[in-house]
């Protein structure tokens, strides 16, 4: 009888176990705020993305305007401006791509559709709705993107490449 409870013990534990490695997981790759991917969470996805041999782009979005929302209404809008443009970009990627928070107000979005013109239109709908979370104030958003494997085959040149031209799009502003 005593050895039918440790059999029962062991599954319930490997089972708990299984659950919490998994829970861990979630934990390590998402951002707390936002429920997007951390930087952990983008690295595997990236290294998924090249197993596949496909092109695909890689996105730098940067918010503009965050100070202002913070200095005007609070931290906590703020906060609610960054998971609102979270939001939005997850709800426009769909099943194309991944959207992860690397910073404050930064994200990147690997973006499986490897036309130019979708991207384009794709960072044209989040620029125009961005705009419209506070109409009141002059928030945006800045982006640049690189095509893997033209512009670069790893994580940190494709990021450097669509960073510098991230920055391009916000000299324009």
């Amino acid at each position: 009888m005593g050895s039918i409870f440790y059999i029962i013990g062991i599954i319930l534990w490997s089972g708990l176990t299984k659950a919490m490695i998994e829970e861990l997981e979630q934990i390590a790759s998402t951002d707390p705020l936002t429920g997007a991917l951390n930087r952990n969470g983008l690295e595997k996805k990236f290294q998924e993305l090249i197993k596949k041999e496909k092109s695909f782009f890689l996105c730098v979005c940067d918010l503009d305007g965050t100070k202002s929302i913070n200095d005007t209404y609070g931290h906590i809008e703020g906060d609610k401006f960054i998971s609102n443009t979270v939001n939005l970009m997850v709800g426009l990627v769909e099943a194309k791509g991944w959207v992860s928070r690397t910073g404050g107000d930064e994200f990147i979005i690997l973006f499986e559709d490897d036309k130019e013109l979708e991207i384009e239109r794709f960072l044209g709908i989040i620029r125009e709705k961005v705009k419209c979370f506070y109409p009141q104030e002059n928030v945006g958003i800045s982006v640049g993107y690189a095509h893997f494997p033209e512009d670069g085959q790893d994580l940190e040149l494709l990021a450097k490449t669509a960073d510098m031209r991230m920055y391009e799009d916000k000299k324009t502003k």
